[in-house]
């Protein structure tokens, strides 16, 4: 910005737009805090709940619950897994590419300032309208495909449980 030419009042109005963008910024980043805070909320909940009560099964050799305790785990790996999926292509496509281009937008006059303004408001309402799209398709992928997931998951479990029994039959018989 030229502070030769430029008066106190557009200045001030300048900045003003400025600290607007930052408290929105600072807004998307809190979101993003609060969903990770959920993430280790539902982590320490859940899933070390289910993992404590697989233990509690495994030691009284309640094998039809340890299997669901076990599946139930799997399912919330799944889930946490497929939402880092999403977190890091919205990083990648979204985020990182405009938060590299900051550092050329740093020393502009009032005139391209405000110009530059304009366009950051449209590619952010653009991006937003993009990150909002990839969210919901692939929340579809994910959900279309859970169902097949746990089904093989618990196909999987079952096996390993009969395979397990089968062993120890063999090893009786010894």
């Amino acid at each position: 910005m030229d502070t030769t030419s430029a008066d106190l009042a557009s200045i001030v109005s300048l900045l003003q737009e400025g600290i607007a963008l930052l408290s929105r910024i600072r807004g998307e980043w809190m979101m993003l805090c609060n969903f990770f805070e959920k993430v280790k909320i539902v982590l320490n909940e859940y899933l070390l709940k289910s993992i404590a009560n697989f233990k509690k099964f495994a030691q009284k050799e309640k094998v039809q619950y340890m299997l669901r305790e076990a599946l139930k785990t799997v399912c919330l790996c799944v889930q946490i897994s497929n939402a880092a999926d999403i977190y890091t292509m919205i990083m990648d496509r979204h985020v990182i590419p405009e938060l590299s281009k900051v550092g050329k937008e740093l020393a502009l006059t009032e005139h391209e300032a405000k110009s530059k303004l304009n366009e950051l408001e449209g590619r952010y309402y653009a991006k937003e309208h993009q990150v909002t799209e990839l969210i919901e398709t692939k929340i579809r992928e994910f959900n279309e495909r859970a169902q097949e997931q746990m089904q093989e998951y618990a196909t999987d479990l079952v096996e390993a449980h009969k395979t397990g029994f089968a062993q120890r039959a063999l090893n009786f018989t010894k």
